[in-house]
């Protein structure tokens, strides 16, 4: 069916996007370290800016599906902050036009990116590889991400994570989409860990950097330990409280 089709192919496009921001990425801390103050604050401007494409991929979309779309606001996710695309007119459109405006972000923030990922600066590089990195993880299917959003609509079904049999509304797609959610948010966490214990290596084993430059690192560290720590609590929730719904 058309619908596995065109999952297939989003997802295989999506990880191929991502193969060259991961390399560049690996260097993020080392990065940082020697940064200077101006291309650090452009490097934020242009993954801003990224970011903001990615918003204005759902509000055109919505647009162009309902007539209708809001503004973007400021707000956060799980420790993160974030925008947002009033995009609540999305229950005028159809189940796959829904579908369409949850990946649209996804596809524009990416496409952009890709663009930018082009240029021969290394600090564009740099927030063009974080940019398509972020929109890749948004277009996993975690509860409350783009990508879950995508496959609900898509596919008509509502994911419920579930490790063990709780009541009669429980479906094998539910069972199957929580051992899968403990398996991407061991992931999630490993990497974030992983970037926390380079980000504080840098801070304390490199003598030539400045104090202020050491503190910022430490501090970008202890931040990702928390967001990984709201991050498991808050998929802990979903699968072992049977209350906790996605929506």
């Amino acid at each position: 069916p058309w619908p596995l089709a065109l999952l297939a192919v989003l997802s295989g496009v999506i990880l191929l996007s991502g193969i060259k921001p991961l390399f560049q990425v690996r260097s993020l801390p080392e990065w940082f370290s020697t940064v200077s103050p101006r291309d650090f604050v452009l490097t934020s401007l242009i993954f801003a800016g990224c970011v903001l494409v990615h918003e204005l991929g759902h509000a055109a979309t919505c647009m162009r599906l309902t007539g209708l779309a809001g503004g973007i606001r400021l707000t956060g996710f799980r420790g993160i902050p974030a925008v947002a695309a009033d995009v609540s007119t999305v229950c005028l459109a159809t189940s796959k036009g829904k579908a369409m405006i949850a990946m649209a972000g996804a596809i524009f923030q990416i496409a952009f990116s890709t663009i930018l990922l082009m240029s021969h600066h290394p600090d564009i590089q740099i927030a063009a590889s974080i940019s398509i990195l972020a929109a890749i993880f948004n277009a996993v299917p975690l509860p409350k991400s783009d990508g879950y959003w995508f496959l609900r609509d898509l596919f008509g079904i509502r994911l419920r994570p579930r490790l063990t049999y709780v009541d009669s509304r429980d479906h094998w797609s539910d069972f199957v989409y929580g051992y899968v959610l403990i398996l991407m948010t061991a992931l999630f966490c490993w990497v974030l860990a992983h970037q926390s214990h380079k980000f504080w290596m840098q801070a304390v084993e490199i003598e030539q950097i400045s104090m202020v430059r050491s503190i910022m690192l430490l501090a970008i560290s202890i931040y990702t330990v928390v967001v990984v720590g709201l991050f498991i609590r808050a998929n802990c929730r979903l699968l072992f409280d049977p209350m906790h719904q996605i929506d």
